[in-house]
């Protein structure tokens, strides 16, 4: 997973983000969402190497991109009782 900040919240550089992010090799999801981070885009890697070159490439040459962490993803566990 990796957080992204951006140094503003301006519509061209949300606009272009969108638009460049579903081309990223490896993104399975973006997800825009509130607080200290813009958003969260969900990757799939075949290492660390691979992860940082998405990052470097990709990602953080954006219009407005100012941060970028990664977290790695050691498990998913899957709520048992959604809401209905």
């Amino acid at each position: 997973m990796i957080a992204l900040r951006f140094t503003g919240h301006t519509r061209d550089d949300i606009d272009g983000f969108h638009a460049a992010v579903a081309d990223v090799p490896g993104v399975l999801a973006a997800f825009h969402v509130t607080g200290e981070n813009d958003f969260l885009v969900h990757v799939c890697t075949q290492s660390p190497d691979a992860l940082r070159d998405i990052v470097l490439d990709h990602l953080a040459v954006l219009p407005g991109v100012v941060h970028a962490e990664t977290s790695l993803i050691y498990e998913r566990i899957r709520g048992s009782r959604p809401l209905g």
